[in-house]
């Protein structure tokens, strides 16, 4: 299956990681003691900046806003005060009204990136694959992408929904399963995730830590089957990264290490600390017989598109795999620069290795509840 062409919302507003360990001071800790915590572990994410549907922009014709103008939307959902003091906790039917509201640009954004590197129009487009975990609704964004974009109405649809951080790979997978029964299909992956959203309030370290660490985005993928397509685009060219092979397992006794499920407030996370180690334990014995029967070995792989689900993350598979330790560098720049996007992030990986013109073969990885292990050949 042949990526043809991808996008990125890299445009988003976003505030420096700082600004918004002031604002988790503030909404989580009731000493400084408990802040003084809280900026070290946003610190120890090695974040600079994440984006959010929720961040004011600034006037490109103005000097850039101060950090809390920009936040004074995330104020304004989360931090009003109510009549009894309180702050507000947003239910979480006002979170997925606000998702239905921000959602559909991000997408549009994404796509119509993928759909000008792949030199297509939407109207090339015959099935359209939507993943996100962080809202529903329906008609949902693929009903919505397709009005907006001027598909063709008879464009098939499939929703991949609260698979977390590997989402992308069953979107991915999704689609060669209908490039393979029909290689003229052209099929579009678009993951989109608005995790600010889910915003937690209290003194809670597994949420403080999924707050420090997520952010909002979209991403999307045109791809075919093996074939020829015709493309308007003149610098298109055929050496083409090629999704060969996937792999998938659930890692034993790791059900409860890292969950995602709908709370009255919001979607709520558990993510234990023992995931770095779940990782480290189980990757190797899972990669060495897939790379294998592909004739191929660590070694050999030159390019590791790892999600970012944190810097130990990272560290956990280049220790695991006996890697180099700048193996996982792409992964570091992505988290750095827009934190974790969640499903779309992966795609975020994929983008910049195909930029950099970096050699192939390529394997992504990537981890979510379960707890399971995504992974993708890239040739």
């Amino acid at each position: 299956m042949l990526i043809q062409g991808m996008g990125t919302t890299d445009t988003l507003a976003n505030v420096h990681q700082e600004s918004l360990a002031s604002f988790a001071g503030e909404m989580n800790a009731t000493n400084d003691r408990q802040r003084r915590l809280i900026k070290r572990l946003y610190e120890q994410t090695t974040i600079e900046n994440r984006g959010s549907v929720l961040i004011n922009s600034s006037d490109p014709e103005m000097e850039e806003i101060s950090a809390a103008s920009k936040l004074s939307g995330f104020r304004s959902f989360y931090a009003s005060t109510a009549k009894n003091g309180k702050m507000n906790n947003p239910t979480t039917c006002e979170r997925m009204a606000m998702y239905e509201r921000k959602a559909l640009p991000l997408a549009v954004d994404a796509t119509r990136q993928a759909l000008i590197e792949a030199g297509m129009t939407a109207e090339m487009v015959t099935h359209v694959v939507i993943v996100t975990c962080t809202g529903f609704a329906s008609p949902g964004l693929d009903i919505r992408l397709i009005h907006e974009l001027g598909m063709k109405v008879t464009t098939e649809r499939t929703a991949i929904g609260f698979m977390g951080c590997h989402g992308a790979v069953n979107g991915l997978r999704t689609a060669r399963a209908i490039t393979q029964a029909d290689p003229s299909q052209i099929v579009l992956v678009c993951c989109v995730e608005l995790c600010t959203l889910h915003y937690q309030y209290g003194w809670d370290e597994q949420a403080i830590v999924a707050n420090s660490l997520f952010s909002d985005g979209a991403a999307a993928a045109v791809v075919t089957g093996d074939i020829e397509v015709n493309s308007t685009c003149p610098d298109k060219t055929t050496n083409l990264p090629n999704i060969m092979s996937f792999k998938t397992t659930v890692m034993p006794d790791s059900e409860n290490a890292m969950t995602w499920r709908m709370g009255a407030n919001g979607f709520l996370m558990t993510l234990s600390p023992t995931v770095p180690n779940l990782v480290k334990d189980n990757l190797f014995e899972f990669i060495k017989p897939w790379l294998l029967k592909h004739g191929l070995m660590t070694d050999d792989i030159q390019g590791w598109a790892i999600h970012p689900g944190g810097p130990r993350i990272i560290r956990a598979v280049e220790k695991a795999l006996s890697l180099p330790d700048h193996s996982g560098d792409i992964s570091r720049n992505i988290l750095k620069k827009y934190g974790n996007i969640s499903s779309p992030t992966l795609l975020f990986i994929l983008k910049k290795l195909i930029n950099v013109k970096r050699p192939r073969p390529w394997v992504a990885l990537a981890f979510g509840p379960g707890l399971v292990i995504e992974a993708a050949l890239i040739t």
